[in-house]
C-alpha cells in the first residue's frame, strides 16, 4: 500500500502543477450503516480528493496504481468493478455534504510504465445507476464506457448476508470446488479442503 500511496502522491504533484485544483484530500465521508455483531456500524472512508477544473466543476478523484498486466486488461476489455464500487460508496458519502458532485475520475497509473488510464464516471444515486462515460489511456487510446446498476446496493446486500451468516453461525456456499485454480492460489486451501463435504 505504501508503494501505491507514493504513486498517488506523484500524480497529485503533477495535478497541482496543472490548471486543475486538488482539494479535500483524504476527507472522511460516511456512506452507509450496516449491522455488525448485532449493533449499528457506520461505514466510513477517505476520498483521495476532489478535482476542480477551470470551469469550477468539481469531480471526485480516485487514484489507483496497479501492475502492467492488470492495467492492460482494464485498457482493453475489463472494467475495474471493485474500484468503481468504491467510488459509488464515496459518491453516497459526498452526497450528504456536497450533493452537486455527480461525476468523478478514476485515474489508474501503470506502476511499470507510468501510463495513465482515466475513467470518467457519473453516479445517479436515486436510480442506482453508475456509468462509465469515457475511458482514455494517456497515449490517446479510447474505449467505450458502460452502465453498472446496483453497485452500491449489491455491496450493502452482501454486508447483510455476512451479518446473517454470523448471527446464524453458518457459512455461505463455497464459490469454488477443491481443485479449482482459485483454490490453488489460496493460502487457506489446505485447511479449507480438509473439512470439505460436497
Amino acid at each position: 500500500m505504501d508503494d501505491s500511496s507514493w504513486h498517488e502522491e506523484l500524480t497529485l504533484d503533477i495535478l497541482r502543477k496543472s490548471s486543475f485544483q486538488v482539494h479535500s484530500e483524504q476527507m472522511v465521508v460516511e456512506y452507509g450503516e450496516v449491522i455488525h455483531k448485532g449493533a449499528p456500524f457506520m461505514i466510513r472512508g477517505r476520498i483521495d480528493g476532489i478535482l476542480t477544473n477551470l470551469s469550477a466543476v468539481d469531480r471526485l478523484l480516485e487514484h489507483k496504481a496497479i501492475n502492467h498486466f492488470t492495467f492492460e486488461r482494464y485498457s482493453q476489455e475489463e472494467f475495474p468493478l471493485d474500484y468503481l464500487t468504491q467510488m459509488a460508496f464515496y459518491f453516497v458519502g459526498l452526497s450528504k455534504i456536497q450533493p452537486e458532485i455527480r461525476e468523478g475520475i478514476l485515474l489508474i497509473k501503470n506502476k511499470n510504465t507510468s501510463q495513465y488510464l482515466e475513467f470518467l464516471v457519473d453516479y445517479n444515486i436515486a436510480s442506482g445507476i453508475f456509468r462509465v462515460l469515457d475511458v482514455v489511456r494517456s497515449d490517446g487510446m479510447r474505449r467505450e464506457g458502460g452502465e453498472f446498476p446496483r453497485l452500491y446496493t449489491q455491496v450493502m446486500d452482501r454486508f447483510k448476508e455476512v451479518e446473517r451468516h454470523r448471527r446464524e453461525k453458518t457459512l455461505p456456499p463455497r464459490q469454488f470446488d477443491p481443485g479449482d485454480w482459485h483454490c490453488n492460489y489460496c493460502g487457506f486451501g489446505e485447511m479449507c479442503n480438509s473439512s470439505y463435504r460436497p
